[in-house]
């Protein structure tokens, strides 16, 4: 396997491990505070927001272009998470379900269209990805996290 098939295979395994954690759920408990006062509905809508941000920036390297995201301001990750809640906090179940299968496909798609080289160690795009991997992770955490203490 190549360089990025197992970098795709890896964004995939965690997002199946994300999937995983939320499956069986019900919609009651899907809605209900669960990290912090975010449900996993709005773990939904915040995944999905992240690789909906992600994508302009992948296409822009697919056309030569500086990324936007490269010069994002880590510090005020918290303060763009709440911006970005807020708008999608009215969002239905079947919607942040939908929202986060078109923005991870969407992503992939772009990736797709990338030269190998745009996913070389140290490019945005690869970073970009294993961003995603990792935001994966921390939230399918978290969902585990919760649905331990709630007996789930």
């Amino acid at each position: 396997m190549g360089e990025r098939e197992q970098l795709l295979a890896r964004v995939e395994e965690v997002r199946r491990g994300f999937l995983s954690a939320v499956e069986e759920l019900t919609e009651e408990q899907m809605k209900r505070p669960a990290v912090g006062e975010w449900s996993i509905k709005d773990l939904l809508c915040h995944v999905a927001s992240y690789e909906e941000m992600a994508l302009p920036d992948i296409q822009r390297v697919a056309r030569g272009d500086a990324p936007a995201l490269a010069t994002f301001d880590l510090k005020r990750v918290d303060e763009y998470n709440a911006m970005i809640m807020s708008l999608r906090r009215h969002f239905s179940l079947e919607q942040a379900w939908r929202e986060l299968d078109i923005s991870r496909r969407s992503l992939l798609e772009a990736i797709g269209r990338l030269p190998d080289s745009a996913l070389a160690e140290g490019q945005f795009a690869r970073g970009m990805l294993q961003i995603c991997a990792y935001h994966d992770t921390e939230h399918t955490e978290d969902v585990q996290a919760w649905r331990k203490r709630e007996g789930l």
